[in-house]
């Protein structure tokens, strides 16, 4: 039985260099384009920028909650390019969704960040709250 769990120990997959620092990039990317608003610690501010610990990864799970996400003012007006701010979106999820959360989440990609600065979101706390109740995206 030791061996057994020793050889899934070995056989357990690691990240590699490249991804590794994909990750930190990303991490560096939300300290300077993120952190801001939303905290060291993704808390945000209470009355004014929600907590992404805890309605991301609902939101993320949810296909209006996903669009919603992708549509935020910090995503389509980021000076950042389309890949990277999908990194970061990634990243986030990651770090205050849990890596469970990311797992079984679909990575968000450059082009579904592209679309979306075409449709930026204008009634943001509304939209949000909507979403949550189950109501959709307006």
């Amino acid at each position: 039985m030791w061996v057994l769990a020793m050889a899934t120990v070995a056989c357990a997959r690691h990240p590699s260099g490249r991804e590794i620092a994909d990750q930190a990039r990303a991490r560096q990317n939300y300290q300077l384009h993120c952190m801001g608003c939303h905290g060291e610690n993704g808390a945000g501010f209470e009355g004014h920028v929600p907590d992404m610990r805890q309605d991301l990864a609902r939101l993320a799970g949810l296909p209006d909650g996903r669009m919603y996400l992708l549509r935020v003012p910090g995503v389509t007006q980021s000076s950042l390019e389309p890949a990277l701010v999908a990194e970061v979106l990634n990243y986030t999820l990651r770090e205050f969704g849990g890596t469970a959360v990311a797992r079984r989440l679909q990575p968000f990609s450059a082009a579904e960040v592209a679309l979306a600065r075409s449709v930026p979101l204008l009634e943001i706390t509304g939209t949000r709250a909507g979403i949550l109740r189950g109501g959709g995206l307006q």
